[in-house]
């Protein structure tokens, strides 16, 4: 009977962690560009802005809890190529409703509110 209590409370820590979802940190970015697809096609591309990736790192920044690991392959639609200051690059692929990052650490995917992401939309897209 112990044991079993002990398991179950083990499971439930578990899961608890689990759903909470893990921490992401966006590294420090020096520039990015921004890729438009459409069907999975590229359509255009062009460099953001100095503010625009100020923007991109705040935007990340408060948006940093709630992160999942994620290993699923997603076609490309609002493409941000982040390139840090380390040399290493993070892809931003921003969805009709999530945001899925990948870099060198893993891939990393959140589901957010209409409202978030016609920001970090508002943040990339703007001329």
């Amino acid at each position: 009977m112990r044991a079993s209590l002990t398991r179950t409370i083990a499971l439930g820590v578990f899961l608890a962690l689990f759903l909470a979802g893990c921490k992401f940190t966006l590294p420090q970015v020096s520039s990015a560009t921004l890729e438009q697809y459409g069907t999975g096609r590229p359509l255009q591309a062009r460099e953001l802005t100095p503010n625009q990736v100020r923007a991109l790192i705040d935007w990340f920044s408060l948006h940093g809890s709630g992160w999942y690991s994620s290993v699923v392959s997603y076609m490309p639609t609002l493409l941000v190529r982040a390139k840090h200051t380390d040399g290493d690059t993070s892809v931003i692929n921003i969805m009709s409703n999530m945001v899925v990052v990948y870099n060198r650490s893993g891939q990393y995917q959140q589901q957010f509110t209409p409202s978030e992401l016609a920001e970090i939309r508002r943040i990339v897209e703007a001329q």
